[in-house]
């Protein structure tokens, strides 16, 4: 019997010690998927998950891991979205973000600051800010800022920068979170406004001048005929006919203005059909044909073949080419010549005014089509500058464009172009 019980003790002995390295093993396995799973994690892994078999001992601790890993994957993309919403605004942001940490460095900079400083993209993050800046003024004050942290406030400054020079407004707001000093910089580039804005003046200098050219030699007119040139028949007469080719002047400036001003609002008709483009042409150089041949300078229309025809209304395209005749007739001497000529292209119709005057200085081709602006203000005969900045709004409500340059070996040449009908 005690040999029996013996045996059945080391029976139970075994069994024992088998189920305990059984359990032993598979807890450490359990373990090992723990810590590989919680490794995969750690590495940004954050869809890793431990795999459950319904009998194991650490299926709590399992499941806890899992709901863990399942949080921090949800948390993840919901920081991922912020961030690339955050990266989306700051891409499409017109105005600057610049910012730079305690010790100078840039660690935050957006495309618009990038092109404003002129750093190739993507390489300004990592770089000292003065180095970024390229700017004194601008660098002085983000420097002074970080040389005494405790009394540096919210600044605004307008910058003049880069080149061609721009003006720009720097707004720097000095951030500190704990023991994390940041300092941020909004670039808000005012060269447009600036620019607008002088030509706001431009434009009221140059409305007042224009009216009160005519109606000074009016009244100049009129105050010599009260002194007794009334009385003189002949005088009188030529003073008479001063006074209304005054009144002429006054009165195109005045449907100058209300056109341009249809036009830019949309207010105006126009009533498209198919024309014969050759037509037109002819007509309009007709119309500047007597004042051309007094100033000593032939115009002419260089129609070769058969040219497509276009859907155009043919009074205002007359008015464009009228304008661009009398813009080339102002500035082309005499014995010169105008040539106007039209070429098919592949949808369009492009019709060109080419003189033979001095050309067009380039710093002043950008602007020739705004309203009121004169190139050459000392050469140039009358006029209110209003023609070509008509020709650009009809041709663009044609679907066209129009543009300026210089040809060689002298001279100038407008282009528009039409659709093809």
């Amino acid at each position: 019997m005690l040999t029996i019980a013996i045996a059945a003790v080391a029976i139970i002995a075994c069994v024992a010690a088998l189920i305990l390295a059984l359990v032993t093993w598979r807890t450490r396995r359990e373990m090992n998927e723990i810590d590989q799973a919680a490794l995969e994690i750690l590495r940004g892994d954050h869809e890793s998950r431990i795999r459950i078999d319904g009998s194991g001992q650490g299926n709590h601790l399992a499941e806890a891991f899992n709901r863990m890993a399942e949080q921090l994957e949800r948390a993840s993309r919901d920081s991922a979205t912020q961030k690339k919403r955050l990266e989306a605004i700051m891409s499409n942001m017109t105005d600057g973000v610049i910012a730079a940490s305690g010790n100078g460095t840039v660690v935050l900079a957006n495309s618009a600051a990038e092109r404003m400083l002129g750093i190739p993209s993507g390489q300004a993050v990592g770089r000292s800010f003065v180095e970024v800046a390229k700017d004194y003024d601008l660098a002085n004050m983000v420097k002074s800022c970080l040389a005494d942290k405790d009394h540096c406030g919210p600044e605004s400054r307008p910058i003049e920068m880069g080149i061609p020079k721009r003006l720009v407004q720097a707004f720097m707001l000095p951030q500190r979170s704990g023991e994390v000093f940041q300092v941020l910089v909004l670039l808000q580039d005012l060269t447009e406004i600036r620019r607008l804005e002088t030509a706001r003046r431009e434009l009221l200098a140059n409305i007042s001048h224009d009216l009160r050219t005519p109606i000074a030699a009016m009244k100049a007119v009129v105050e010599t005929l009260q002194d007794g040139a009334i009385e003189d028949a002949e005088a009188s007469k030529k003073f008479l006919g001063r006074m209304d080719e005054e009144l002429d002047k006054l009165a195109r400036l005045v449907q100058s203005l209300l056109d341009l001003s249809r036009i830019e609002s949309g207010q105006a008709e126009f009533k498209f059909e198919p024309s014969d483009l050759a037509k037109i042409m002819r007509e309009a150089v007709d119309r500047v044909g007597l004042q051309a041949g007094r100033a000593g300078i032939k115009a002419e229309a260089a129609i070769s073949g058969d040219l497509p025809a276009v859907r155009v209304d043919r009074d205002r395209i007359g008015q464009v080419l009228d304008n661009l005749l009398q813009n080339s007739l102002k500035y082309t001497e005499r014995g010169g010549s105008i040539t106007v000529s039209a070429a098919g292209q592949e949808d369009f119709v492009a019709v060109s005014v080419a003189d033979t005057g001095p050309g067009i200085d380039p710093e002043d081709i950008p602007r020739l089509f705004e309203r009121f602006y004169k190139a050459d203000k000392s050469r140039a005969q009358g006029g209110a500058g209003l023609g070509l900045a008509i020709a650009k709004h009809v041709v663009q409500a044609h679907g066209g464009r129009i543009w300026a340059e210089n040809r060689l070996p002298r001279g100038a040449v407008f282009t528009f172009t039409l659709p093809k009908a």
